[in-house]
């Protein structure tokens, strides 16, 4: 239960207990030195990173109902929407220089 999700560093016990304001907080904060990352990355690096988001996404939530079943739902999708933003974020760029490419 300790395990910590990729890109928002949080684990599931905080997930669960911190306090709505903490915790979007310590989301915030974690989760901001990739946004600030991705201008510097090469399109490989964007790529990369796209589907490391989207692994998290599918194995940190979906795939594990059972260590989540628990965790008032608003939670849940607060820290999907940060991942999702970030996913977002990257798809556009990868999007703009796959664009530029043609």
């Amino acid at each position: 239960m300790n395990k910590k999700i990729s890109f928002i560093d949080i684990s599931y016990e905080e997930l669960e207990s911190l306090p709505v304001v903490d915790l979007e907080k310590r989301i915030k904060c974690r989760i901001e030195p990739y946004f600030e990352r991705i201008p510097n990355m090469s399109l490989k690096e964007k790529i990369k990173m796209r589907e490391d988001v989207k692994n998290t996404r599918k194995m940190s939530f979906r795939f594990s109902q059972e260590i989540t079943k628990d965790i008032p739902k608003e939670r849940i999708q607060m820290a999907l929407s940060y991942l999702a933003k970030l996913f977002r974020i990257l798809d556009i760029e990868i999007r703009k220089i796959d664009q530029r490419k043609i």
